[in-house]
């Protein structure tokens, strides 16, 4: 009996010493299974009339792993993202591949207690990792997506007290050569399905392509290089900061050469009077685009939320993208001389124009550009009038575990959008209101590791938003104008996601302390034996 209580007493020991030493060098271990369940019929894009509404389910599985010691910190995840009962996957809205590297990175600590007069941390971040800044307006890892959005870069990071000060970069190369510095934009896969069941090459020099977007606003091409500057101040009541990122394209026939677009700005949140939460922000951009095309543009928008008693918030707010005037002939035949539109680089555009997807997705938004005469349709490059969005949120905490929410949004073009129906007065254009957006969520958390969301959005669009938005079709179109494809004015789409996120490390915490007191049970016991023997003995 004694022998049996020390075995099981040291194998519990042993356990609790490896917890131990792996609690010593700070190994950290997270999951993630989420599966979505959706309806659409008119997500991203108005439904083609007569068409049936799409219903399926997909998922993501990721497990991330990392390691803290001294001046250094490493993380690596992978996922895995598929349709269920479909062997691949969909990385865009064609095939893919499902099993991804997602995340694969180390951070180099070079400051130690011999540095805090000069910073209170330098390091190195390098290798596959997502990049957040401020709200993830213009760079964020776009969570909604199964798939997310990773970077392979480099970032050099300096903190002292308030201030913050990230330098990074990142350079693109479709495989390793002899000579030469080959990059065609290709994204995740080399080649995309056509209407006809074909196989298309990917190319930055296709304007018919639609495909995956790697970017934002129809983004079909990725960049050859990207290098930035970020600066945080903490103001104590909030944080300001300003963004200078600068994105090249390679050009066409994948010469070494690249197109520049550079995008400046800054980003200012607080809280005012203990309730307001308030955030403005504003950004200019200018260079050459992908599409060859000089670029000025700017982006703006304020927005604040109030708590009203303890369980309700509420507030209002606007965006404006700068757009092109879509009548006006002085765009070419290939696109625009200069380009008005403002593209949000690589954000998370769910968060911000409305959960349905509508603008600056993968789904095109945009009137065709215009003949040598202004007039009609030039060629299949859609021009973007850009987009005004009016927006209410209301935010209701039902109770510790389950909040409500709704937003409503009003969307206008932000600049003159052309009657292309009639194609034959350049001065006949359509009203700038695009419709009304409606979202409706709901989240409900079991426990901190399940939770369940739910919602559901309606678009209630006008003729111009019909005459503006693609028709959603998959791989190369056959006509030059789908927009012309009768579509309805009404969209909806709803939803239905289970998010598991188990804590593997407080897991193991919580069994560590479990045991620990088993232990102490069991030596209680023990000593209760002995002290009997003992008198036994005697």
């Amino acid at each position: 009996m004694k022998n049996k209580h020390l075995i099981k007493s040291f194998g519990v020991l042993m356990m609790l010493l490896a917890l131990q030493m792996t609690a010593k060098a700070q190994l950290s271990m997270n999951a993630q299974y989420r599966t979505r369940s959706e309806f659409r019929a008119g997500q991203g894009t108005l439904p083609i009339v007569n068409s049936n509404p799409a219903f399926f389910t997909n998922h993501r599985l990721r497990l991330g792993f990392g390691y803290t010691m001294d001046r250094l910190k490493f993380y690596t995840s992978i996922q895995d993202v598929r349709v269920w009962g479909q062997d691949g996957s969909t990385i865009s809205n064609a095939d893919g591949k499902a099993l991804q590297l997602h995340e694969a990175w180390g951070e180099i600590t070079f400051s130690d207690s011999s540095w805090k007069k000069f910073a209170d941390n330098f390091s190195l971040k390098v290798g596959r990792q997502e990049i957040i800044y401020d709200d993830s307006r213009l760079l964020g890892n776009l969570d909604w997506l199964q798939q997310g959005r990773k970077h392979d870069a480099a970032i050099l990071k300096w903190n002292k007290r308030y201030w913050f000060v990230d330098i990074g970069g990142a350079y693109n190369q479709n495989r390793e050569t002899k000579s030469g510095a080959f990059y065609n934009g290709t994204n995740l896969q080399d080649s995309v399905v056509d209407v006809h069941g074909a196989k298309v090459p990917l190319s930055n020099n296709n304007p018919n392509y639609n495909g995956p977007a790697v970017g934002t606003n129809g983004l079909t091409t990725n960049y050859k290089a990207f290098y930035f500057l970020y600066v945080k101040r903490n103001l104590g009541w909030g944080n300001a900061s300003i963004l200078v990122f600068n994105d090249d394209f390679g050009r066409a026939p994948y010469k070494t050469s690249v197109n520049s677009r550079h995008t400046l700005g800054g980003n200012l949140t607080g809280k005012a009077l203990r309730k307001i939460d308030f955030n403005a922000y504003g950004y200019y951009q200018c260079g050459i685009d992908y599409k060859y095309n000089k670029n000025s543009s700017f982006m703006y928008g304020a927005s604040a939320m109030a708590l009203i008693g303890r369980k309700l918030t509420i507030g209002p707010g606007f965006d404006l993208m700068s757009g092109n005037n879509t009548v006006k002939s002085q765009y070419r035949k290939d696109g625009v001389s200069t380009n008005h539109a403002f593209d949000p680089l690589y954000g998370t555009p769910h968060k911000f124009w409305g959960y349905m997807d509508y603008f600056y997705v993968a789904d095109g938004y945009g009137a065709f550009a215009p003949n040598s005469k202004g007039l009609g349709n030039g060629s299949s490059t859609l021009i973007s009038p850009g987009l005004v969005n009016g927006f209410l949120k209301i935010k209701y905490k039902a109770g510790e575990k389950i909040n409500f929410s709704l937003d409503i949004h009003e969307f206008w073009a932000q600049n003159t959008v052309a009657n292309r129906s009639t194609k034959k007065d350049s001065n006949d254009v359509l009203n700038k209101n695009l419709g009304t957006e409606i979202d409706f969520l709901v989240n409900w958390n079991l426990t901190p590791a399940i939770g369940f969301e739910g919602g559901y959005s309606a678009m209630f669009g006008t003729n111009t938003l019909n005459a503006l938005k693609h028709t959603g079709a998959t791989g190369i179109n056959t006509q030059a104008n789908t927009n012309t494809l009768p579509k309805r004015n009404v969209g909806h789409w709803a939803y239905v996601m289970i998010n598991i996120r188990p804590d593997l490390i407080a897991d193991l915490n919580l069994f560590k302390r479990t045991q620990t007191a088993k232990v102490d049970e069991l030596s209680k016991k023990l000593d209760e034996l002995n002290n009997k023997m003992e008198g036994l003995g005697k």
